[in-house]
């Protein structure tokens, strides 16, 4: 599976020109912060149509059978589709989006037991430590660390209407992060003034220190339930975990400080149609 993005807009939609010569590189209308998004690639077709190169890849991954009868391990019974590469996060954390969401890269096992019992078991890679990127000082290191997640999630339908998914997931952060998978929150005793800053994690342009690690896990469960034009959906989950960062004590010395932190996510979503309104309000309730 191959899947390609191209960002174009009819016409000239920034103050710089979107063609060729004046946008090589790709950025948004041949400025950062453009047409489409800060440091996105994105091209206007405007009286000039020329654009820069604008192909993203964005899914990239083989599925195939890895148990179950004719598949790589037929001597396991049931049913197991392997996924591998880049990938949408799809329904593999949640029916609705409160933890996983948009595209990553690694692997997701879905297994059916039974039409009603199935489970998806992720392998999400973050950040990757190329072979020689922590060999030097932490101010000129080119590696962030090794940063990764794993997620499991059954799923259950109880009768006709009534899905749950529980979920279960391990989060593992070395020095920076990416600020999807990190927010960078403001604490005036951090070195920095925020948790996922460079100075906050070891100091150090721009990849901080791989020494200080974050911890995280977080248990939630996702329902749907639906009786005829009613639909209700509940969200409940829990998230805990420790860091290390580089913080001001209270005697005034710098120095790596563990710290805890925890936090309660309750949401629903209910909804109560006729008609082709139902079924429309069905996919959007799908889609979320």
């Amino acid at each position: 599976m191959l899947g390609i993005e191209l960002d174009l807009n009819y016409g000239q939609t920034g103050s710089n020109d979107g063609g060729f010569p004046g946008n090589n590189a790709g950025t948004a209308c041949g400025f950062v912060g453009g047409c489409k998004a800060a440091g996105a690639a994105g091209g206007g077709l405007d009286l000039n149509t020329d654009v820069a190169g604008l192909f993203e890849v964005k899914w990239i991954y083989t599925e195939f059978d890895l148990t179950g009868k004719d598949s790589l391990l037929p001597f396991i019974p049931v049913l197991t589709v392997a996924r591998a590469g880049g990938q949408p996060f799809g329904t593999i954390a949640n029916y609705k989006i409160y933890y996983a969401n948009g595209d990553f890269a690694g692997v997701d096992l879905s297994t059916t037991f039974t039409p009603d019992i199935k489970n998806r078991f992720a392998y999400v890679i973050v950040e990757d430590q190329l072979a020689g990127g922590n060999r030097s000082t932490a101010t000129t290191r080119t590696s962030r660390g090794e940063d990764y997640a794993f997620i499991i999630s059954p799923e259950f339908r109880l009768f006709k209407g009534l899905d749950l998914k529980p979920m279960f997931s391990w989060f593992h952060a070395d020095g920076l992060t990416a600020t999807a998978a990190r927010r960078n929150a403001v604490n005036v005793r951090t070195v920095g003034g925020t948790m996922n800053g460079a100075a906050a994690v070891g100091g150090g342009a721009p990849a901080g220190d791989a020494a200080d690690h974050e911890e995280r896990y977080t248990v939630g469960l996702d329902a749907r339930w639906r009786i005829g034009p009613f639909g209700f959906d509940p969200t409940i989950s829990y998230q805990w975990g420790n860091y290390t960062t580089q913080a001001f004590r209270t005697n005034g010395s710098v120095g790596a400080v563990k710290g805890d932190a925890s936090a309660w996510l309750v949401r629903r979503h209910r909804q109560l149609s006729t008609g082709a309104a139902a079924s429309r309000d069905a996919r959007r309730v799908q889609q979320r």
